[in-house]
Formats: C-alpha cells, sequence, structure tokens
C-alpha cells in the first residue's frame, strides 16, 4: 500500500474515534432527555403543574366582585350571575358562589351553565354528593357534554366518591400506595377509566386544572395517574412524577398524604435506570420557584392596575396575550436545543470530518511541510474539537445533575 494512501487510512481511524464516540454520546443524550419528549406530547402540562399559567389573581376577582356585585339587583343578563359566582368561587367563597347560582336558577330555569357551575363550586367545598347529582342535570340538558369535560369531570366525581367510602371527605391520596400494579398497567383514575375515556382524558384534565372546578390536589393525583399510563417509551413517567411532587406540597399539612404523593412520584421513575428523585426534584423545585416569581409579577401588574384605575381586563389582555413557558435554567436551554437536533448536529459533525481528513489529501506535499494543512481543514478542525469538547462537557453536566444536586449556570 502507498505511504500516502495508509497515511490517509490512518487518519480516517484516528479522527473517525471521537466521532463515533460522540454519536453514541448523543444517542445516551437523547435517550435521557425524555421531559422534553414528553412535554411536546402534553404541551402546557408542566406549566399546569408548577402553576405558571394565565389566570387572574385573587386581587383581580376581588375587584370583579367589587365592581359588579350591585349589578344582580337590576340585571337581566344571566352572564352576569354566572361572572360574580366564578369571581367568588375564585376567592373560596363557595357558598356565596352557590347561592348566587341558586337565584340565577330562580331566575333563568334550567340552564345548562347554572347547574354544571353549581356541580363545580359543591365539589369545590367538598359537597360530592349534591355536586353528583347537579352534574347529571347538566349532562342530560347538554348531549354533547356526555362526551367532554363534564364526560371525565363525572368519572372523577364518581372515582372520588368510591375511594371516600364511608369518610366525610376524601382521604389523599385516593390511590393508596397498595394499590401499585405491575409496569405499564393502570392504575388508579387511569384504571377507572374505559380504553375508550383515557383518550383525550388528559387534555380534559388539564383543562379543568386551568380553569377550576376540582379540588387541585386531587386532579394532580389523577394526572398522575393517566401520565403513568403505559409502557415507559410510550408514556410521560418524569411528568407524572412531577404531578405527584406538587400534590405532596398541596399535602403538607397531612405528614402521611404528603410522604404517599413522595412514594408514588418515586414509583413514576422507577423505570428510569439510575434516575432518583431527589434529582427530579431538584430541577422541579426550580421550575416551581419560576411559576411562583412568575405569578407574583402578575398579581403585583393587577394590583397596580386597579389602583391606577385603569381598565384592568384590556390591561391584562394586552400583556399577557400568549401562554407562557416554563424555561429553565440558560444552559439546559441550550443543551436542550442541542439534543432536538442531535440528528442534524451528527450529519454536521461527518461533513466537517470529511473536510477535516480532505485536507490531508490537497494538501501540496513538500520537504519541509509535508503535513501542512490548507486553511479550510485547519477551520474544520478547530470547529470539530471544539463541538466535541462541548459535547462531552454537556453529557457530563446532564449525567451529574440527573444524580447530584448541580450548582445554577448562568450565561
Amino acid at each position: 500500500m502507498p505511504d500516502g494512501v495508509g497515511m490517509n487510512i490512518k487518519r480516517w481511524r484516528i479522527a473517525s474515534l471521537p466521532l463515533i464516540w460522540f454519536t453514541l454520546v448523543a444517542a445516551t443524550i437523547w435517550d435521557t432527555d425524555t421531559l422534553s419528549r414528553e412535554r411536546a406530547r402534553h404541551p402546557l402540562a408542566l406549566e399546569l403543574i408548577t402553576g405558571k399559567y394565565i389566570s387572574h389573581s385573587p386581587e383581580y376577582y376581588k375587584w370583579v366582585i367589587e365592581k359588579n356585585v350591585d349589578k344582580l339587583k337590576t340585571t337581566d343578563d344571566q352572564k352576569v350571575y354566572d361572572d360574580i359566582a366564578v369571581a367568588y368561587s375564585k376567592t373560596s367563597e363557595y357558598d356565596k358562589a352557590i347561592n348566587i347560582m341558586m337565584e340565577k336558577e330562580g331566575l333563568f330555569p334550567g340552564l345548562h351553565s347554572t347547574y354544571a357551575n353549581l356541580a363545580q363550586f359543591l365539589i369545590m367545598s367538598n359537597r360530592y354528593d349534591e355536586a353528583l347529582y347537579y352534574i347529571n342535570i347538566a349532562m342530560r340538558l347538554s348531549p354533547e357534554g356526555r362526551s367532554g369535560r363534564e364526560s371525565i369531570q363525572l368519572k372523577l366525581l364518581e372515582y372520588t366518591l368510591k375511594m371516600r367510602g364511608d369518610r366525610s371527605t376524601p382521604r389523599l391520596p385516593l390511590r393508596q400506595s397498595e394499590d401499585y400494579p405491575e409496569q405499564g398497567k393502570a392504575l388508579g383514575f387511569a384504571a377507572y377509566l374505559t380504553a375508550g375515556q383515557r383518550v383525550g382524558a388528559i387534555n380534559t384534565i388539564l383543562e379543568m386544572m386551568r380553569f377550576g372546578g376540582f379540588n387541585r390536589t386531587i386532579l394532580l393525583e389523577a394526572l398522575g395517574d393517566l401520565l403513568m399510563h403505559g409502557q415507559p417509551e410510550r408514556n410521560s413517567a418524569l411528568l407524572a412524577s412531577r404531578a405527584y411532587l406538587k400534590a405532596s406540597y398541596e399535602t403538607k399539612g397531612t405528614k402521611e398524604g404528603s410522604a404517599a404523593y413522595r412514594l408514588m412520584a418515586t414509583e413514576a421513575i422507577s423505570a428510569h435506570e439510575g434516575l432518583i428523585l431527589s434529582a427530579v426534584e431538584t430541577k422541579f423545585r426550580k421550575e416551581v420557584a419560576e411559576a411562583n416569581e412568575w405569578n407574583t409579577a402578575l398579581a403585583r401588574d393587577e394590583k397596580e392596575w386597579i389602583a391606577s384605575g385603569a381598565d384592568v381586563t384590556t390591561m391584562f389582555t394586552e400583556k399577557y396575550y400568549a401562554n407562557p413557558q416554563v424555561e429553565g435554567e440558560p444552559l439546559e436551554q441550550l443543551i436542550e436545543t442541542l439534543h432536538e437536533n442531535g440528528i442534524v448536529l451528527i450529519i454536521l459533525f461527518w461533513v466537517i470530518l470529511i473536510i477535516f481528513v480532505s485536507g490531508f489529501k490537497h494538501t501540496p506535499r513538500s520537504s519541509d511541510n509535508s503535513e501542512k494543512l490548507f486553511l479550510p481543514a485547519r477551520i474544520a478542525s478547530f470547529f470539530f474539537w471544539l463541538v466535541i469538547v462541548f459535547a462531552m462537557g454537556s453529557y457530563a453536566y446532564l449525567y451529574l445533575s440527573e444524580h447530584y444536586e448541580m450548582p445554577v449556570l448562568r450565561f
């Protein structure tokens, strides 16, 4: 074999080693970065779990009540009754909300919206048996409700009553730890639904979380059960673990309930080898803190608009017209962007490698500098190794952050 040909083959082998390594690393990163794929399957799920979504503050609803409550004495607009009742429910004054709906039923009998709202307010005040009566009437008044949101709401209400048993209020979690089936089988609320009912149930639960109408902790548990359903490669276990963790934060007053939800969160990620709850929770706490910060800013805006006498509804619509997203840390965003485009990057690296090796072949030979590279190959070589080093560093950071609490890195 000629020396030149042998040397080129040797260089190809040497130069290919880091690229082959990076290809394997990229595949590993792709496999571990499942949260991005889960979020793509369920847009806004993480936002609704953390609480970072467009919703008015309690101050706004107090303003709505103060501004409109006197209209109930003179109005013949049924929508005013709905708006004020919802405002009372958002400030946790459920009895007032229920009374307004009863008054509306006397003035405008037989409306679907009246019975649907009554069911929601009764659920929020833990009057589940009465809620069951009114939600069935609402579904009879609205045929489309039988296959829509109200059908899932009814199923969740029935499931809650079943799991409550003889108690006056449900024990949380509804599903106890001994109810865990083998991996991949439906559990909890997902098991209560038929296969056909589970289709679209996640979106319905997310909608209920956004607009209210049920105990939020129960919604988080039901969401976790639905996200957990299926084999590990098809379910959304990382989102499920976050739903259970959020439920554990909301039941801190009951030590047993909080611990049980944390056990569910651990079970949710059990199929992810090497992944521990503390690593998931470290990231999740940052996501929750981001959501809290966003909601604090929103509440501050609404408070300032109310104090200034501005049209709060118009100001709110102009500023908060797009759904916010949980963004995470800047370095993690950059790494995830690269992972999402992993195949493109691998192809790009092969192109750079070809240019790099081709440089040796086309370099003029001389006794003084037989190994000299032409300029494009030098540039390609620089970027090639730069990306390899970045890939190694990013992979190491991701791996460590999955298992240990890592410091926040910002640009």
